[in-house]
């Protein structure tokens, strides 16, 4: 199975697509970052570790075409808050599952004499 790729975060950009205030990332800011991050990328620049270097390019290209692609990018952003989600999902229930966990059992009232019942053949 493939290691899973946040492609705003290969870009630059704030996670889950929207800056602080809700506003959702276009065109052009994908378009500005992909070109920043490319110019630092590129292999040509990064001549020391051409391996590596083409391989970083390469996803940062593949994350571009992702998010550019309106098709591809509402795929991936549903994906994205899918997975989003069921994070939240399993932190809730850890936290729930803690709690109930913490919870302090009732002492059983072992200093307290046994009462007796008219059923008891000792009464």
């Amino acid at each position: 199975m493939c290691d899973f790729v946040d492609h705003y975060r290969v870009l630059g950009l704030p996670r889950y697509g929207e800056y602080c205030d809700g506003v959702k990332i276009g065109k052009e800011q994908i378009r500005k970052a992909y070109l920043c991050k490319a110019l630092k990328l590129h292999p040509d620049k990064n001549s020391d570790d051409p391996n590596n270097a083409h391989e970083e390019f390469r996803k940062l290209k593949n994350s571009y075409d992702i998010l550019i692609d309106p098709k591809s990018k509402e795929l991936f952003d549903n994906l994205l808050r899918a997975k989003f989600e069921r994070q939240k999902h399993k932190t809730q229930s850890r936290e729930d599952e803690e709690f109930w966990n913490n919870i302090p059992e009732e002492k059983e009232k072992e200093q307290q004499p046994k009462r007796r019942t008219q059923g008891d053949p000792e009464f």
